[in-house]
Parts: C-alpha cells; sequence; structure tokens
C-alpha cells in the first residue's frame, strides 16, 4: 500500500491535468493506484480515451478527483502520459474487488451502485462480465439491496449464492440450470462487501471464496 510519504512527494512532484490540485484523501490516490495496477499497458501512443476517474470511482465506491487519477499515474512505473490518454490498452480490465481490501474510504459515498460494465473487457479475477443487455447489466451491481437474497442463500458455494440471486432477480431459474455470464462474479463481489461490512464473518467469507 502507497504509504503517506509517497503520496504527499508525488502530490508535490505531479504535472496536474486540471489548473489546481483537489484531494480529499489519500485512500481516493491508492483507490485510483490500484485501479491502474490492474490495467495493461501499450507501447504505442494511445488513440483511444475514458473518462477514467468516473469508472474509478464506480469501482471504489468514492469520489475520487482527476487530481487523484494523476498522482496515482504518476507513482506508477508503469504508467506514462496525461489524463485521460495514459498508456493503457483500450481493453480495460475490471479490477478484483479484494484490491481495496485495507482502504477504509472505499464504499463509503455510494458510487458502486453506478457501475455498469460496458466499457470493460474482462475481469481480473477471471468471472465473466454480464452480457451486455439491459436487464443484466443493471442487476450486475454490488448493492446492498442484494444483502438479504445472499443471506439466504447462506452457507452455500459461491455458484449457489449466484443462483439464488438469478432466481430473485429474474424470478425465474436460469434455463437449463446454467447461469448467464457476469452472475458468479457479482455473487463474489457481493460476498466481499457482506464480509467488508461486518454482516458475515470474515472466516464464513473466507470459507465462500475458497469455493469458487
Amino acid at each position: 500500500m502507497l504509504t503517506e510519504e509517497q503520496i504527499a512527494q508525488a502530490k508535490a512532484a505531479t504535472r496536474y491535468s486540471t489548473g489546481e490540485a483537489h484531494h480529499e484523501h489519500d485512500d481516493c490516490i491508492r483507490i485510483a493506484y490500484e485501479w491502474l495496477d490492474a490495467q495493461n499497458t501499450i507501447i504505442s501512443k494511445p488513440t483511444h480515451s475514458y473518462a477514467l476517474k468516473h469508472l474509478i470511482e464506480k469501482w471504489g465506491g468514492r469520489y475520487v478527483s482527476q487530481s487523484d487519477v494523476d498522482v496515482a499515474a504518476a507513482l506508477h512505473p508503469k504508467i506514462s502520459g496525461l489524463y485521460p490518454r495514459f498508456n493503457l490498452s483500450a481493453k480495460l480490465v475490471l479490477p478484483d474487488i479484494r484490491r481495496l481490501d485495507g482502504l477504509n474510504e472505499a464504499f463509503t459515498q455510494g458510487y458502486q451502485d453506478r457501475m455498469t460494465f460496458e466499457c470493460y473487457a474482462s475481469r481480473e479475477d477471471g468471472e465473466a462480465l454480464p452480457v451486455r443487455d439491459r436487464r443484466s447489466v443493471s442487476f450486475a451491481r454490488i448493492n446492498v439491496e442484494h444483502y438479504p437474497t445472499v443471506l439466504a442463500a447462506l452457507p452455500a458455494s459461491v455458484d449457489s449464492v449466484a443462483h439464488k440471486l438469478f432466481e430473485t432477480n429474474i424470478g425465474r431459474a436460469p434455463r437449463e440450470g446454467v447461469l448467464p455470464p457476469g452472475w458468479k462474479g457479482m455473487a463474489r463481489d457481493i460476498l466481499y462487501r457482506l464480509r467488508r461490512d461486518g454482516v458475515v464473518t470474515v472466516d464464513a467469507a473466507s470459507q465462500l471464496w475458497k469455493a469458487v
């Protein structure tokens, strides 16, 4: 994890893409750094750009400024360029949610409830992304609304939790028992939130993660 000293030095040395730096908390820089660290980099000059701060905010669950992303990029040994045209592959990776362990500011402002997956090409944890139709994308969010459904499915494997989520949200069992892409990944993300929020114990959540 980035130290306060590293972040302070980087703030002083960073070439900001905005006229004036704005930072709310050092964890915002750490969240941005973890998101950037999960991405693949390219050698050639990028011809694409994304509203990176908004993607990072939705993943990390709180406000992140453009200045935070500037500093995170300056700290990262493989990232070059100026916001938003860093040397990132156009095939964005949804970072593993467990990268946020130990960052107390993550998920404190509800930005995760706006999460969608259209910009991502893959998930770092290897799970499938939701299919890009309205119903799947809208339900595949890391949202506390799903806590009761998940708790009702425990104790069980992540696969069983994913089936329960699908049945509750879609109103039927998956056809031929096969879940569409994205639901198992959503179950993993929600189990992480349950553990982080203290709704289930660390041991119980860890046992479920081992079943993946």
